[in-house]
C-alpha cells in the first residue's frame, strides 16, 4: 500500500497510520505491544469511547489490517469505510491536506 496516499489528500480530520512505522514492532516485523498501542492511540486522541473508521487504498486491505489491531486490543468500535478511498474518490467525496486537529488523550489501556 502506498503509505504516502495520506499527505497528497485524505478524508477531512482523519488522522494517517501509516502500518510500517505505527503498527509493525521496528525489530521483530509483529504487532506492537499493548503499550506501544496505547501510545499510538493517546497521541491520536482517541479514547475507549471513539468510534474509528479506517480506510486505505487496495479495497482496505491494510486497513482490515489496520482493523484486527483495534478489535485484537479491544477498541471493538471500529469500523471499516465500504469501499475504501477508492470508492470516496469515485464518488467525487472531498480529500484535503489539511492537517487534522488532534488533541492528545492519555490513560488509554489495551483489553
Amino acid at each position: 500500500e502506498d503509505t504516502e496516499a495520506y499527505e497528497r489528500g485524505h478524508i477531512r480530520n482523519a488522522l494517517g497510520v501509516n502500518w510500517k512505522s505505527d503498527l509493525q514492532d521496528p525489530l521483530r516485523r509483529d504487532f506492537i505491544s499493548g503499550p506501544d498501542f496505547e501510545k499510538l492511540l493517546d497521541r491520536s486522541g482517541v479514547t475507549k469511547d471513539t468510534t474509528v473508521v479506517l480506510y486505505g487504498g487496495n479495497n482496505n486491505w491494510f486497513a482490515s489490517y489496520a482493523y484486527w489491531y483495534f478489535r485484537y486490543y479491544g477498541h471493538d468500535n471500529t469500523k471499516l469505510l465500504d469501499g475504501g478511498r477508492k470508492k470516496w474518490e469515485l464518488e467525487g467525496r472531498e480529500l484535503t491536506k489539511d492537517p487534522a486537529k488532534v488533541v492528545p488523550t492519555s490513560g488509554y489501556k489495551v483489553a
